[in-house]
């Protein structure tokens, strides 16, 4: 690399690859957790043959916390591959930083766009007042490309975060679910 911004944009691709990375595992391992809702039937029947077995004080609790794995593993998931709330709420001292590097903001998009391309959805700049909105020296397309670079780093370390739990929880459940079947098979 021949200076800090040939770094920083080194940097930037490496974060965006390995989210791009972290939401293809949190998606396969949603596929994973989803799996068992075709055959739910099955599952809680299981579910109630193993909590009727005694003591009932202990395989009562074992079956809800099988199912409390399996719903805290879909939420940390789902939020996982979900948005994230604005990175810039998370970072300090923002004031000389623009934020031009993706133009965030420049549509304001509703519910209906959602289902819709709408004619009526015009950018909130021209490309004249956009442009003035860009760095205009190499020292200001560093700062926007190291506060590009703490945006994304915010969001791989959330995203990560999500990926670690739900898998836990994942284990957790699938733990407990072998255990489950396995009992009522003895």
């Amino acid at each position: 690399m021949h200076s800090r911004l040939d770094f920083v944009s080194a940097a930037i691709s490496d974060i965006q690859a390995t989210i791009r990375a972290i939401d293809v595992k949190v998606a396969a391992l949603l596929v994973g957790v989803l799996a068992p809702l075709a055959n739910v039937n099955r599952v809680f029947s299981h579910l109630d043959r193993f909590g009727s077995q005694s003591p009932e004080w202990f395989f009562v609790p074992l079956a809800f916390l099988f199912l409390l794995a399996w719903l805290l593993a879909l939420i940390t998931l789902v939020n996982a591959i979900g948005a994230i709330d604005n990175p810039v709420q998370h970072i300090i001292n923002t004031a000389a930083c623009r934020g031009c590097f993706y133009a965030g903001g420049l549509y304001s998009l509703s519910i209906v766009d959602a289902f819709l391309n709408r004619d009526i959805i015009k950018a909130s700049k021209d490309p004249r007042s956009f442009s003035a909105t860009l760095p205009a020296n190499e020292s200001e397309i560093e700062m926007e490309l190291v506060f590009e670079q703490m945006k994304l780093a915010y969001i791989r370390d959330v995203k990560l975060n999500r990926l670690k739990w739900g898998l836990r929880f994942s284990l957790i459940w699938l733990v407990l679910g072998v255990t489950i079947f396995l009992s009522l098979r003895y």
